[in-house]
């Protein structure tokens, strides 16, 4: 279980809003999710724009996908994807693979 004190706290430190951090501590399954992202990508600060993108890798990546998560947030945390253009359209590409061959193969 998250500690939502805690928390907190690491979403304020990444620039994301107050009433968002509200909202995501509302559900667990977010909270818990953006957590993991938070830990994969080993940030305790950075600007908001970095947060919000770790915070959309965190709300869109489907379960298809999940064995995939820490290759989208290194992308992210080492600034390779800086754009939620970017992350859509690899989340995308992903999901065709995933459905084409099978996610049983990766």
């Amino acid at each position: 279980m998250t500690d939502t004190t805690n928390m907190e706290e690491r979403l304020t430190k990444i620039g994301i809003a107050a009433d968002t951090i509200k909202n995501i501590l509302k559900n667990k399954n977010v909270t818990a999710k953006f957590a993991e992202v938070l830990d994969i990508a080993g940030i305790t600060e950075c600007p908001k724009e970095k947060g919000a993108l770790l915070y959309a890798v965190a709300t869109k990546i489907k379960p298809l996908i999940n064995p995939f998560l820490k290759h989208f947030v290194l992308l992210v945390a080492e600034d390779k994807w800086t754009r939620v253009m970017q992350l859509d359209e690899g989340i995308k590409w992903m999901e065709a693979k995933c459905k084409q061959h099978g996610a049983d193969i990766y």
